[in-house]
């Protein structure tokens, strides 16, 4: 048996589909390409990989977020449908549990085949997870929108955004503006903003409705996602992803850090965020959002589903406008997997990620996961009946064709959210501290938890 699809790809492959029909084995591109970041490049991957499943029962086991699980099974029985010889065993662990016990687990003596993993961590430095390569090449991943993969690309150095690639996201978040359109038109607004100096108008126009024009929560810092929207809005996509990825000299001291500073600094000064918002935490907002205490809610497309159930067509989503001419961006995070590097079925395991990238996976990862499914950026994006959920998914399409998908700022360092950026919004909304000196604290405190 070869890993030839039902499912079809949005648009052929020739190259790489030739590799599927056959027991074709890939050889490694570059042993450099194997390397640990920081050593001198001993493999982090084995030497050959193999895109044909054979015959022979394969069980691959999965390690994830409890609250996952279920959600999964349906792609995982519809690959199985596909390849009766593959079958898999799930287990699921609490998710800060599992951070906590991932090196653990893909150094044990049973490693499983996928595991669900956030962020890189040492788990390359340290050798513990398989560079994925080789498969990239074979299923057509390196067609992809960049800013899809860049997240789990780490070069020599260590650097994350550029090099071999060590995870594959299944689904992604997607962070945009949600509104209620009875409220904007009440206020006389017409539908999504199509720059920021548009959406500034709307607000304005939004406080005349008595509710609040813009629903955030300062209390567990969410604040940051309007924000780091009014960062990226001024053209910092490409900045911005590489100060989170830590790159050298990177820094979020600038002069756009502190114009976005100051605006929704201006914002809470106006009136155009709740009074009480540094008491407001997520469950609240959205809970507000939903009751028709506020016109617009900047969130994530994990809320669309709910919020449909809740307001039907009375809700919408989009994309937070940019400035000027500036290209849209948004914060994104994958689903990610990983492979360890110990694996016993990294092949099927990978079979499996490229199946959720068909049109059959990505229909079932909105279907069952409420995620924008990755892939490339001329796919079809799956059918939703619920309107804003199809909102959220033709924002994503559109935001990979404009490669912006850009990374929490919040996920620079592994304390950077709780220690810096929540209390420091939460003094720059009340007033202590100036622009300029909140984007200075930001970059020393970033240098200090990086050790530089």
């Amino acid at each position: 048996m070869t890993t030839r699809r039902t499912a079809t790809r949005p648009r052929p492959r020739p190259k790489h589909r030739a590799s599927l029909l056959g027991a074709l084995t890939l050889v490694a591109l570059t042993a450099a390409a194997c390397g640990s970041p920081g050593t001198d490049a001993p493999e982090s991957a084995p030497d050959e990989a193999s895109t044909d499943l054979g015959d022979e029962p394969v069980v691959v086991d999965i390690t994830m977020d409890t609250t996952q699980v279920e959600s999964l099974r349906p792609l995982t029985d519809a690959f199985t449908a596909e390849h009766p010889n593959v079958t898999f065993e799930i287990t699921g662990e609490q998710f800060d549990a599992l951070q906590q016990n991932a090196p653990r687990l893909m150094t044990g003596a049973a490693p499983p085949d996928l595991i669900s993993l956030p962020t890189p961590g040492n788990t390359v430095e340290d050798g513990l997870v398989r560079n994925l390569d080789v498969y990239a090449e074979a299923y057509g991943w390196t067609d992809f929108p960049a800013s899809q993969l860049n997240q789990w690309r780490i070069d020599a150095d260590g650097t994350r955004g550029t090099g071999s690639l060590y995870g594959m996201g299944i689904g992604f978040t997607l962070t945009g503006v949600y509104y209620n359109k009875t409220l904007a038109a009440q206020a006389g607004i017409d539908g999504p903003p199509a720059t920021l100096a548009d959406f500034e108008r709307d607000l304005a126009a939004a406080a005349t409705t008595g509710v609040t024009p813009l629903i955030t929560s300062g209390k567990d810092g969410l604040v940051f996602f309007p924000y780091q929207s009014l960062l990226l809005a001024q053209g910092t996509a490409a900045p911005v992803t590489e100060w989170v990825f830590n790159a050298p000299d990177a820094s979020i001291d600038t002069p756009e850090a502190v114009e976005a500073a100051r605006t929704l600094q201006d914002w809470a000064a106006a009136g155009y965020l709740a009074p009480d918002v540094a008491a407001i935490d997520a469950s609240t907002a959205v809970a507000q959002f939903a009751a028709g205490e506020g016109v617009y809610f900047v969130s994530g497309n994990w809320q669309a589903a709910t919020l449909g159930e809740q307001l039907g067509d009375d809700v919408g989503f989009f994309l937070f406008p940019a400035a000027d001419d500036h290209p849209r961006a948004a914060m994104s995070d994958p689903a990610n997997f990983v492979i360890p590097a110990e694996a016993e079925d990294a092949d099927a395991a990978a079979a499996f990620l490229d199946f959720t990238f068909s049109d059959q996976g990505r229909e079932l990862v909105v279907a069952n996961q409420g995620l924008a499914p990755g892939g490339p950026a001329d796919a079809p994006v799956p059918a939703s009946t619920v309107p804003v959920v199809s909102d959220a998914l033709q924002a994503f399409t559109d935001l990979g064709r404009d490669d912006g998908i850009v990374p929490f700022v919040g996920n620079a360092t592994a304390s950077f959210f709780s220690a810096t950026l929540t209390p420091q919004l939460q003094l720059l909304l009340a007033g202590r501290v100036t622009p300029e000196d909140f984007a200075a604290t930001l970059q020393a405190d970033y240098e200090s938890q990086l050790g530089r």
